[in-house]
């Protein structure tokens, strides 16, 4: 039986300010996510080389079904704050190891690509219409993206089927 996921996106938020970050997230077009967000008072690093906080959740949502698989648009505005950093995207029920079902409290990556070491669910990223050229791609994981205040960061987010008991 299907099971509506959890979708856990990590990240960072910036602000030199004496407030939280705001942000507004959309995936195929509804609204999943708008408000604050944890931030850390200071001006973003200019290297960045992890990513370790979940920036915010998106709940048991029926967009996130175990039996979808494919892809939906993604677009993450920050409406305040100085930047925000967005880097890997986890969510439950993905399959353990050769197949061994996942569970509820269990996350993982929710795409990889054997073939090409892709680790990455966003694709065709593009920041305020400018489309933006992958880093040199690192061994595992994801590539992170910052945008700044005012800034909006549209993608593909491509998702696996999940895979419940």
């Amino acid at each position: 039986m299907a099971q509506n996921r959890t979708f856990q996106f990590y990240g960072n938020a910036y602000s030199t300010g004496s407030s939280n970050a705001s942000i507004t997230v959309q995936v195929a077009n509804t609204t999943v996510f708008s408000g604050e967000v944890s931030t850390i008072a200071t001006a973003a690093p200019a290297v960045i080389t992890t990513l370790d906080s979940v920036l915010f959740s998106v709940e048991n949502n029926p967009l996130f079904s175990t039996d979808f698989s494919g892809s939906y648009p993604l677009s993450i505005t920050l409406n305040s704050g100085d930047s925000l950093t967005i880097g890997p995207v986890l969510c439950n029920y993905m399959a353990v190891g050769n197949n061994v079902p996942g569970d509820a409290t269990t996350f993982r990556d929710c795409y990889y690509n054997l073939v090409d070491n892709i680790f990455d669910p966003k694709s065709n990223v593009v920041i305020n219409g400018n489309v933006q050229v992958e880093p040199v791609r690192p061994p595992v994981g994801p590539w992170f993206w910052t945008i700044n205040t005012g800034d909006t960061l549209t993608c593909d987010l491509n998702i696996l089927a999940g895979n419940v008991a």
